[in-house]
């Protein structure tokens, strides 16, 4: 009887630990495209060009606009991107 609950908690406990990431997984991936689409839109004007690549998605998936800021300032200083 111990165990059946023991595995009942656990389930339970790994049930909203899956949800609680997948919740973050969509908010990242949300801000994710938008950020990509409003660099994009960004390069069209910018010479040269912000490379799109893993590291300005994450950058601008998990920061959003200011995500997206700090990689266009790091681009026109010149130090990053």
């Amino acid at each position: 009887m111990f165990v059946e609950l023991l595995v009942l908690v656990l389930a339970i406990i790994l049930a909203a630990g899956l949800y609680y990431f997948m919740k973050n997984l969509l908010y990242l991936l949300v801000h994710a495209v938008v950020g990509v689409i409003v660099l994009v839109l960004v390069n069209l004007f910018l010479f040269p060009p912000v490379s799109v690549n893993l590291i300005t998605v994450l950058v601008v998936g998990f920061g959003g606009i200011p995500g997206l800021l700090v990689v266009l300032l790091l681009h026109l200083t010149g130090i990053a991107f």
